[in-house]
């Protein structure tokens, strides 16, 4: 369903201003706030509440507006990027603003490493989920491999009688619905027998291509060294 397109606030009417505008003359206070909305919104768009740069942009100009500051997000974005490169050309530099601008870049590294770090967590988990689904699944198969050797298992010796199905009691089982299910269970190891006979199957019908294919280079090699004389 298309959303219906939400009116432009103060804010973002002013984004469209012409870049041409002349340079917002800011108020030490004004600075000072505009730091605090930026670090506000700009942990916002780590953790994606907010969407794009443009939108947290947007956010500080509508945040300074409630706060009685008149200031585009162009303006905004240009007052942080001057502030940002003056402290990261003379990072000694002293004064409120610039120590406010080291807290901001140093917080905003330090939630995005804490970011990354949960999300290769998150992988991890999901990576042994699906490891100890894939040991179950293993062990269900080998279970049911070890139930079809049982009931497969006839007595060749007068020792193993006692301890082996005799082939009336298979046939029985398998002619009588019973209550363990082994009649399904069979049947679902045979077409798994099945599968992987087939598989096999191919292999060696792709393995006897590649044989017939070295066996006719070889013949291709030997033609051409007799016709080079190579010995």
């Amino acid at each position: 369903m298309k959303r219906n397109k939400e009116p432009l606030g103060p804010a973002a009417k002013r984004a469209k201003e012409s870049n041409k505008i002349a340079p917002k003359l800011w108020k030490r206070e004004e600075v000072l706030v505009l730091l605090d909305v930026y670090e506000s919104a700009l942990l916002q768009l780590i953790n994606r509440t907010i969407e794009t740069e443009d939108d947290l942009w947007i956010t500080v100009s509508e945040n300074l507006y409630d706060q009685g500051i008149d200031a585009s997000a162009v303006r905004c974005q240009s007052k942080w990027n001057l502030l940002q490169k003056t402290y990261l050309a003379n990072p000694g530099i002293k004064g409120a603003f610039f120590v406010k601008v080291k807290q901001i870049l140093d917080t905003a590294a330090s939630v995005e490493e804490r970011t990354v770090e949960s999300l290769e967590e998150e992988m991890k988990e999901e990576i042994r989920a699906e490891e100890a689904e894939n040991t179950c699944k293993v062990e269900r198969l080998e279970d049911e491999i070890v139930a079809e050797e049982i009931v497969m298992e006839f007595p060749h010796t007068e020792e193993h009688t006692t301890n082996s199905l005799t082939t009336e009691r298979v046939a029985e089982l398998l002619a009588g619905e019973s209550e363990a299910g082994l009649r399904p269970l069979i049947e679902r190891l045979c077409g798994k027998i099945d599968t992987l006979t087939e598989m096999q199957h191919r292999q060696e019908a792709r393995l006897r291509e590649v044989y017939q294919m070295q066996r006719t280079n070889e013949d291709h090699l030997l033609k051409i060294k007799k016709h080079l004389n190579i010995a």
